[in-house]
């Protein structure tokens, strides 16, 4: 009977609970191993906090996955704080979600490259077999069958890359005539040049186009017409803006010395023979620099005129004659959308209380004059972050004329963080931090001995409002490349500050050059009409706008927005500064 018994605990506890206990045979107690649920975990978070890192830096912020990403960052501190509290299960769970959630966004990501090019070649096709493929790919993406989807585009990617080959040939010989185009064009432009003209403060520009031209004949002789073209664009933007530039130098100066000499001749009798006399010195000066092709000095020598402060300010109107008739107006709002021309004219009635443009002592930094007004900040066409509303900017004040450069900034700092040490003292300052920038900001108000709460970074609505210039549109001006230094014609780095035409205000380089950190805090816009919009008193995120030379044409929008946490520097962002009227009272 005994042995029966033991031979029915055996059986009961393999039938019951799938392992044996037999005390009868092992009297001591069993070794219990007990396992810390944390090293269990250790390869989950690393794995967790390696991905989630890899999708911040990898996937791009202009794809719009950001809400996605900030939901898979919630989801990972929860883990952080499931783990820190002992909830060890919880953790496992939310770490887990958090790589799904990682991998679910860059399959996202990748695919919407791999279907953005598609879409780009589907433009040239027109068979229906492909158009239906595409559609049933897209079908498949968006019901995040993500498998399907890639098999789908993987092979309409095939079909389409065969027709490609059969059409390769045809596109080079298309190449070849469009850069025949654009070299006849660069040949025309280098004939109508002037003979020693580029000496004009153009040395940079000069040389750049020269550096684009020799790369365009080049490609031309290794038969790569496709990359000839491209270059043979941004030659053909460089020789164009020189010529430009350099006529408008002529334009400008001889308009200020007529303006002056008829300002002297009203105010004669006022005037002392010392007076006159230094007045006679300066417009000789003046025309010396001019006859040694020192425009841009001599035409600075002559706005320098009010200095001596014997006569009233200057007004200048450059006029020309265009086919014939006289009296078209030259001004920088040729290059704008319509609505410009009522910012000027704003900002001109001001000028009677404040002057359009002050000087610190110091530094030299020269600000724009923004007048009061309502506008529309955001875009409607823009993302979910960039949705429209109206904003009223209550009180005038005075923004930055150019990007603070690397020469501004060691002078102010005594050191230059730059990455693009190369490209001159006059070009603009990157790789500071908005932390840094408040340090810049403190010394640079002790050095010029103005009061520190006078100056700051613009808020996002002072900004947009200063760069749009009274236009509406997603670009400021009809032709980005007129104002704007981006990924078509910036070489793939920053350049010279104030080469590109300005804006309505006489701002230069409000999009493009280098994207430029604002005041405010990165949150979403609000939807009612608000008086001096600014940001969230707190946050993660720091908002920098207006695209650099890094971006494309979508990305230089006057309602384009970007974050980074302050403490972060990049090569693609600098900053320019806010002065409130403070600083001329």
């Amino acid at each position: 009977m005994g042995h029966f018994l033991k031979f029915f605990i055996l059986y009961l506890g393999l039938t019951s609970s799938g392992y044996l206990v037999v005390k009868e045979m092992f009297p001591k107690k069993p070794v219990i191993i007990q396992v810390d649920p944390r090293d269990e975990l250790n390869e989950l978070i690393l794995e967790a906090s390696s991905i989630l890192k890899d999708v911040r830096k990898y996937v791009s912020p202009r794809h719009g996955f950001e809400p996605m990403i900030d939901q898979a960052q919630l989801i990972y501190e929860d883990a952080q704080g499931f783990y820190s509290s002992q909830r060890f299960k919880e953790a496992k769970n939310s770490f887990q979600e958090t790589i799904e959630a990682c991998k679910e966004i860059m399959a996202l990501d990748e695919m919407r490259d791999l279907a953005v090019n598609i879409q780009e070649s589907l433009q040239s096709v027109h068979e229906v077999h492909e158009q239906e493929l595409y559609i049933e790919a897209v079908l498949a993406f968006d019901n995040r069958n993500f498998n399907e989807a890639i098999r789908l585009f993987i092979a309409l990617e095939q079909k389409l890359e065969s027709k490609a080959q059969v059409a390769d040939f045809h596109s080079q010989q298309q190449d070849l005539n469009k850069f025949k185009q654009y070299k006849l064009k660069i040949e025309e432009n280098l004939e109508k040049y002037p003979e020693k003209l580029h000496v004009i403060n153009q040395f940079d520009n000069y040389a750049l186009f020269e550096k684009e031209w020799k790369y365009c004949t080049a490609q031309e002789d290794g038969r790569n017409y496709t990359d000839a073209l491209v270059h043979a664009r941004i030659a053909l933007n460089l020789i164009q803006n020189l010529n430009e530039n350099a006529q408008h130098l002529y334009f400008e100066y001889n308009s200020w010395y007529e303006a002056i000499q008829k300002n002297v001749k009203k105010r004669y009798e006022n005037l002392s023979s010392k007076q006159l006399k230094e007045i006679r010195n300066l417009l000789r000066k003046a025309k010396v620099l001019k006859d040694d092709l020192e425009l841009k000095k001599a035409v600075q020598v002559l706005k320098d005129f009010n200095d001596l402060g014997y006569l009233k300010e200057v007004s200048v109107k450059l006029t020309r004659k265009d086919n014939g008739n006289s009296g078209s107006v030259v001004t920088v709002t040729d290059h704008l959308h319509d609505g410009a021309n009522r910012m000027i004219e704003r900002q001109e009635l001001l000028s009677g209380e404040y002057p359009i443009e002050i000087k610190l002592k110091k530094t030299g930094m020269v600000f724009r004059l923004v007048p009061a007004g309502n506008f529309v900040m955001g875009q409607k066409d823009g993302r979910y972050d960039e949705l429209p509303f109206d904003v009223v900017i209550s009180e005038p004040f005075y923004i930055g004329k150019y990007e603070i450069t690397q020469q501004i900034w060691a002078q102010v700092m005594g050191n230059n963080p730059s990455f693009f040490l190369d490209n001159g003292a006059k070009a603009p300052v990157e790789q500071v931090s908005w932390e840094d920038i408040q340090r810049f900001i403190r010394k640079l108000s002790k050095l010029e001995g103005i009061d520190s709460d006078a100056l700051h970074l613009p808020t996002e609505a002072q900004w947009e409002y200063a760069a749009r210039g009274g236009t509406q549109e997603g670009h400021y001006a009809k032709n980005p490349e007129d104002t704007a230094w981006f990924v078509v014609n910036a070489n793939r780095q920053t350049q010279t500050v104030g080469a590109k035409s300005p804006n309505a205000l006489g701002l230069y380089d409000m999009t493009g050059n280098v994207a430029e950190l604002c005041m405010d805090w990165y949150d979403t816009y609000p939807t009612e009409k608000t008086t001096d919009y600014r940001g969230p008193s707190n946050g993660k995120f720091k908002v920098y706008r207006g695209g650099g030379w890094f971006d494309d044409e979508s990305s230089i929008r006057s309602g384009k927005r970007s974050r980074m946490e302050p403490n972060k520097k990049s090569k693609e962002v600098g900053f320019r500064l806010i002065a409130n009227l403070k600083i001329v009272k």
